[in-house]
């Protein structure tokens, strides 16, 4: 009984640490597409690159795996909140 209990507790802290990661991520993305556009609006093409390249280096971090929607999803909230 104390295994399972372990392996129950193990399982729901991965799960939150991961959904925290997720979340974490989402908000660095959209904070370094605001940063680019804001870049490119001053004519500051070099910065404006700079951020982007954040945002597409977390992006595809995400791709291809099971993490994708829920990083899109929060990446949406914190994006649609900024504007």
């Amino acid at each position: 009984m104390k295994k399972i209990t372990l392996c129950i507790i193990f399982i729901c802290s991965t799960l939150l640490l991961s959904c925290s990661r997720v979340d974490s991520d989402a908000k660095e993305a959209a904070e370094a597409v605001q940063k680019s556009i804001a870049y490119t609006a001053e004519g500051k093409l070099d910065k404006a690159e700079e951020y982007y390249k954040i945002y597409k280096n977390i992006d595809a971090r995400y791709q291809g795996t099971d993490e994708y929607i829920p990083f899109r999803e929060a990446y949406q909230q914190y994006i649609s909140a900024k504007e």
